[in-house]
């Protein structure tokens, strides 16, 4: 898991996960200014969805778990119980932002079929 929480930071990974997020406020304030008048609240929810439930869980309680699990010795005393709380913790969050991404998905579908 270390490793994968240094590959991951690259354009691939990063230009969807953080432009979907600025995508997502755009969206909302061209919604605000009536570009998207058919479906705002199915707009507004699915923002919200994504840039709360998703972009903001991933900031505020994977990527510290991350930092904290980067800083472990894997050959220490300690890393196989920080990672048992790391896998515990981090699942927990990784299934809140899962769920927020797919609700999200589904909010925007049902606008895009509403226009």
């Amino acid at each position: 898991m270390q490793r994968i929480d240094i590959v991951v930071i690259n354009p691939w990974f990063m230009t969807p996960f953080l432009g979907t997020a600025i995508l997502c406020v755009g969206v909302c304030i061209a919604t605000v200014f009536g570009v998207f008048a058919t479906a705002p609240i199915l707009i507004y929810f699915g923002s919200a969805l994504y840039v709360i439930g998703t972009f903001g869980v991933t900031i505020v309680f994977n990527v510290p778990r991350n930092n904290t699990l980067a800083s472990v010795e894997p050959a220490a005393g300690s890393a196989e119980e920080v990672w048992r709380d790391y896998v515990k913790s981090w699942t927990r969050w990784n299934h809140v932002r899962t769920a927020a991404a797919i609700l999200a998905a589904g909010a925007f579908a049902m606008a895009l079929i509403h226009h």
